[in-house]
């Protein structure tokens, strides 16, 4: 069976090529075992870089936490976090709106839980959800991915937003049988 220290580092390595990363990371009180950023933009231009047509600019933070078990107060906890702290501070950097050539920000949460995820728990994991658009999505939106590896069950469970992001962590399980 992997263990959470294999299971963080190996998927650290698969996020250290485009991503900043902090080990360990401290936001808010709260310790993380890991940070990883990444921010890319995009523009076009004519001619010259002075006559620019369009810019955009996505980000994703990822916050990388060991825990024994997810409970329902654990969730909550998440939300909060994402919701009082994460969208405030990292994507409108206090201000009323994100910069003006913001198209998307992920906040992605990943939980890696050494004993089993209830089904009440997994199902609540299913449906959490926070999504915020700014200036009917002129500034762009915010988008919350919640990732929860199970590793004494082997199995990843994630919010709707998440699920493209599940086979990589599913491949990481599995790799180690």
């Amino acid at each position: 069976m992997i263990d959470s220290n294999e299971f963080l580092n190996s998927a650290l390595k698969r996020y250290e090529a485009a991503f900043d990363i902090e080990k360990p990371y401290e936001f808010h009180g709260r310790l993380f075992c890991a940070y990883a950023r990444l921010s890319a933009s995009s523009e076009k231009y004519v001619l010259v870089k002075s006559a620019t047509l369009w810019r955009t600019e996505s980000f994703e933070h990822v916050f990388f936490e060991k825990l024994k078990t997810l409970d329902g107060s654990k969730l909550d906890d998440i939300h909060l976090l994402m919701v009082d702290y994460m969208e405030p501070e990292l994507v409108r950097e206090g201000k009323k709106y994100p910069g003006e050539d913001h198209m998307e920000t992920f906040l992605s949460y990943v939980a890696v839980c050494e004993n089993k995820v209830s089904p009440e728990i997994a199902a609540k994991i299913k449906s959490f959800k926070f999504v915020k658009n700014y200036m009917f999505t002129f500034r762009g939106r915010c988008e919350a991915h919640l990732i929860v590896a199970d590793l004494e069950e082997k199995k990843i469970y994630t919010n709707r937003y998440a699920g493209n992001m599940s086979a990589m962590y599913e491949e990481i399980l599995n790799r180690n049988l």
